[in-house]
């Protein structure tokens, strides 16, 4: 073989490993704060930056797919491969945890990529160990009402809109659409659980934002009085916040089926 020819053989193989990213299966573990193994879904998809010199830009290579794992814990992402323009033109894909859901913890907060990030009090990852640690949210009405927040964002983002039969999610993924379904389930569980345990609670004064003046914050008293006079009670803000999706969620079952 030529020089030339060699020349080119190399060029194409440098342009296809920066244009191609391999993802090997990797195993994710869920526990508690005592170290125990607990069931858990996960929402996740595949990121990469584009070159921009004004602003960070980045790219969507996958939409957000969802697994589930075993009553050990663990959750196994599956092999996977993303093609992309060269580097520096766009960087290879890392794989993002949109969500992090224990039903048994109320707590669907974690939300993390390759490089790790801990919510204190919420979740703390561990990338060495590939290792997530997960805190109870059932006695913070402020956290379990922002699971509820979390199931609805990522159930809308998994079902495909407007609804149509090309855009089928059984069609291209069997698998999420069945734990969409769960999820769906668990949503509904979340929210009357939430009711029957916090729904007669008072909600707190919040804190008052620093640096005000004493006229910005006399208007952010009255804001807040008449906020907690029209919603005194978790379960009356809930009750605003998230019945809607109970039809909602309706009309998405029939389509995941």
């Amino acid at each position: 073989m030529s020089r030339f020819r060699i020349a080119i053989l190399i060029l194409v193989l440098l342009l296809a490993a920066a244009s191609l990213k391999v993802h090997v299966p990797r195993t994710l573990s869920i526990v508690d704060a005592a170290g125990r193994p607990v069931p858990a879904y996960v929402a996740y998809r595949y990121e990469g930056s584009t070159l921009n010199f004004v602003h960070p830009v980045t790219y969507d290579a996958s939409v957000v797919a969802l697994a589930r794992t075993g009553a050990e814990g663990r959750v196994r992402f599956p092999f996977a491969v993303h093609a992309h323009l060269p580097f520096p033109m766009q960087t290879h894909t890392s794989r993002w945890v949109e969500m992090l859901y224990v039903p048994s913890l109320h707590n669907a907060h974690a939300r993390f990529g390759p490089d790790g990030v801990s919510q204190p009090g919420t979740f703390a990852f561990e990338p060495r160990n590939q290792r997530v640690v997960v805190m109870d949210a059932s006695d913070r009405p402020d956290l379990w009402q922002g699971t509820l927040g979390q199931l609805s964002s990522i159930i809308q983002r998994v079902v495909p809109k407007p609804f149509s039969p090309t855009a089928r999610l059984r069609d291209r993924d069997p698998l999420t659409a069945d734990l969409a379904l769960e999820l769906i389930s668990q949503f509904r569980k979340e929210y009357d659980g939430f009711l029957a345990r916090h729904g007669e609670a008072a909600r707190p004064m919040p804190r008052m934002p620093p640096a005000l003046n004493d006229e910005e914050k006399r208007r952010w008293e009255a804001m807040v009085a008449a906020d907690l006079a029209a919603e005194p009670t978790w379960g009356a803000q809930t009750t605003r916040l998230f019945k809607y999706y109970s039809t909602l969620f309706q009309e998405y079952e029939t389509e995941l089926r």
